[in-house]
């Protein structure tokens, strides 16, 4: 299936709350070992294009607000290898990712329409538990391109006990009270979760007692009261 409406260049590069609630209804039904493929958004993409809800243009769009007709014709027209290249890459990333460098993790972390449905999952499976805030705002709390890449760096290679559904609830819960609200935060809570799981099996513990021991850890006394 595909969207019912087209999305434009901009939403399409970041997808806004309405564009995220759109892709997590078209593919609610998508595995998650599937949505985790690059190949699957590829088809997906594919799919968006031959409809009529996607301008193939769209993949090679640039990061500061370059647009992909100028982007590919600058690459073109300049006939610069590394332009060309850099292109190439984009398009490749955004179809639905480039497996030699980011390897598993690259359906979560370059292709706009993969990352909004797992950040939408996310934030569903934290609304769920928790019932505190709502999608929208536990999924604004996952924004953060620091916050997301590590959450996901993290939970595919490199701390995959954040991966815990006892754990990674309480963590986007967290991040929507306002922990690891900078790259250096970030990197605390991340090196303090590891030294934690050395003494204690937090996932066993249950996602409401591991939100408090990062509460109480990370935030102020005002904030967790």
């Amino acid at each position: 299936p595909v969207p019912e409406e087209g999305v434009s260049e901009a939403e399409f590069i970041d997808p806004s709350w309405h564009t995220e609630c759109a892709v997590a209804s078209t593919w609610q039904e998508l595995p998650p070992s599937l949505a985790a493929r690059p190949e699957t958004w590829t088809r997906i993409h594919v799919e968006m294009i031959e409809q009529g809800r996607l301008e193939s243009s769209y993949l090679a769009a640039g990061n500061k607000g370059q647009t992909g007709v100028a982007q590919l014709a600058g690459a073109l027209r300049r006939k610069n290898a590394k332009k060309v290249d850099d292109c190439v890459r984009a398009v490749l990333r955004r179809l639905g990712g480039v497996i030699p460098d980011r390897a598993s993790r690259t359906a979560f972390l370059d292709c706009p329409l993969a990352k909004a449905w797992w950040r939408h999952r996310y934030a569903q499976e934290a609304h769920e538990v928790f019932g505190r805030d709502s999608v929208e705002v536990l999924s604004n709390g996952l924004r953060p391109t620091f916050r997301w890449e590590t959450l996901v760096e993290d939970m595919i290679s490199r701390l995959t006990v954040i991966g815990d559904r006892g754990i990674r609830p309480a963590l986007v819960q967290c991040l929507s009270d306002g922990v690891g609200s900078t790259p250096r935060d970030m990197r605390r809570v991340r090196a303090w979760i590891g030294r934690r799981r050395t003494i204690q099996a937090l996932g066993a513990l249950g996602p409401a007692y591991v939100m408090g021991l990062i509460s109480n850890e990370f935030l102020e006394p005002e904030q967790t009261s």
